[in-house]
């Protein structure tokens, strides 16, 4: 008789080749978010809010989320997000309190951190600058 492995359990959490993450609220988020020809090259991995491993699949131009296991990988998560958090703003480093268990507030301080340590100048800023000082010098 084979094992029945239960659906994900949302928000999850996914991770590309190139360490970038998503969060992804729900299966409609899913769809809108990832694209199914990287679901066909298996770009992504991830976990499900309590830690399981997901995987996507293709189903009828369908992009679903499976468990792999019911193996809690908490710690693999943890750590993916803070390298993603790392390589997004790696100043000032990221470094969450070390007593955090629960996923969602570890990706809440990681947006934050990106958030609240953007470089005040960025390459947008200084074309709309640039742009700007020579519409008024003629």
């Amino acid at each position: 008789m084979a094992v029945q492995i239960n659906e994900p359990q949302f928000p999850i959490f996914l991770i590309g080749k190139d360490d970038y993450m998503l969060a992804i609220k729900s299966f409609d988020d899913l769809n809108s978010k990832v694209e199914s020809n990287d679901v066909e090259y298996s770009e992504y991995a991830g976990w499900d809010i309590v830690g399981r491993p997901v995987t996507l699949i293709l189903v009828s131009n369908h992009i679903e989320a499976k468990l792999l296991s019911e193996e809690r990988q908490i710690e693999k998560l943890f750590v993916a997000i803070v390298r993603f958090t790392a390589l997004i703003r790696p100043h000032p480093r990221f470094e969450p309190p070390s007593n955090l268990t629960d996923p969602l507030q570890l990706w809440a301080l990681s947006e934050k951190h990106i958030r609240d340590h953007r470089p005040f100048w960025s390459l947008t800023r200084i074309y709309e600058q640039c742009t700007s000082w020579l519409r008024r010098r003629g």
